[in-house]
């Protein structure tokens, strides 16, 4: 059973202020991301892992990441597959909804990012974050 939601929410666990399922093109978040390289946003603590043997090569996955995060590249043997950078990737979830043979599960990260209960929390650790 999956369960992937592509959206982006308020980082905290109790009570988000937002929900948003947008779009590269319109999003200033993904737009910082895309032009600027600015990351406001710490990613999920998820990350798509690919299954070759089930791959069909279609590129769904990599036309559906807002933040261009997969390149579809040939192997050698005539056959593109996707390529993630893992640097870029917020783990969203996109590619992996998308995908219609379900090669792309989304698996825990080796590093994860801790949400903080509530904004209170949130507006303390930016604080700290910026030194204040």
């Amino acid at each position: 059973m999956r369960h992937i939601i592509n959206a982006k929410v308020d980082n905290v666990m109790n009570k988000p202020t937002y929900i948003c399922n947008c779009c590269g093109c319109c999003c200033k978040v993904l737009r910082g991301i895309n032009e600027q390289q600015i990351f406001a946003t710490h990613p999920s603590n998820f990350i798509p892992l690919i299954e070759l043997e089930n791959c069909i090569s279609c590129g769904i996955c990599a036309d559906k990441c807002q933040i261009k995060a997969i390149a579809m590249t040939d192997q050698g043997n005539g056959k593109e597959v996707p390529v993630f950078n893992n640097e870029r990737c917020i783990g969203c979830g996109a590619c992996s909804a998308s995908c219609p043979t379900g090669s792309l599960p989304m698996s825990r990260r080796s590093s994860l990012s801790v949400t903080p209960e509530n904004g209170r929390e949130k507006s303390r650790r930016m604080s700290k974050e910026k030194g204040r």
